[in-house]
């Protein structure tokens, strides 16, 4: 366990709060929004445990006094608080950033459907921008190995070239993308359909031709089932 690790926590809720370093889950503890008995998972060791026993795994030699000026010496510590701030700063992007870290294989409990709708709306931004930029380098890439000189159709034709040359590139990424995201999509419609009282097996509807797919995104859409129901406790609208 290391001290510069990410942390998450798990709240009354049995929702998980963060990302957070070890700096600041001490000062939640002081404030007395998490305590000893609060379940804590880092983004390296990746099992749950309480606070104590984290706090006993910490060892005073993973966190030295540095010598001034030197406090920013540790690569990693750096990304973490990078991290951490960035998330904080833009709370929007956790809703892109955790379902694809740590929930990329959580197929059990419940998503809201704010959890669920902002994810694919963030999807659909990223791929936006994605395009946007790959056929803005596609199209500079094919004009610098156009030409000034000779006939204009050796120009277009070195363009052309230039283009499909670049494509194969932005395609391939593009599925890669792609394929990434099937896993998390698929646990977060089974949390927002356990979120509606519905079995993740209500997906395999989506397979009926025609209306399948319809039917789908209206079990999505539902609000979300009041108190507790076989899936876990009611999530909150976050």
């Amino acid at each position: 366990m290391n001290s510069e690790s990410i942390y998450f926590y798990l709240n009354s809720s049995r929702q998980n709060e963060g990302p957070f370093t070890w700096q600041e889950l001490e000062l939640l503890k002081n404030k007395g929004t998490i305590n000893n008995q609060t379940y804590i998972i880092s983004t390296i060791d990746k099992q749950w445990s309480t606070l104590a026993n984290i706090s006993h795994q910490i060892q005073p030699s993973h966190n030295p006094v540095r010598a001034p000026g030197r406090q920013n010496a540790t690569p990693t510590g750096n990304k973490v608080s990078l991290l951490s701030k960035m998330l904080k700063r833009n709370p929007i992007l956790n809703y892109f950033f955790l379902p694809i870290t740590k929930s990329y294989f959580d197929f059990s409990g419940r998503a809201t459907r704010k959890e669920f709708w902002m994810f694919c709306l963030l999807c659909w931004v990223a791929e936006i921008t994605y395009l946007i930029v790959a056929f803005a380098c596609m199209f500079l890439f094919s004009i610098l190995l156009g030409t000034t000189q000779g006939e204009q159709g050796d120009a277009e034709m070195r363009i052309m070239s230039g283009i499909f040359t670049v494509m194969p590139v932005v395609i391939v990424l593009n599925i890669i993308g792609f394929l990434f995201l099937i896993i998390p999509n698929l646990a977060l419609a089974l949390r927002r359909l356990h979120d509606t009282g519905y079995s993740g097996v209500s997906l395999l509807l989506y397979f009926i031709p025609f209306i399948g797919p319809l039917v789908i995104l209206i079990l999505l859409a539902q609000p979300s089932k009041l108190g507790e129901n076989e899936y876990g406790p009611q999530p909150k609208n976050r």
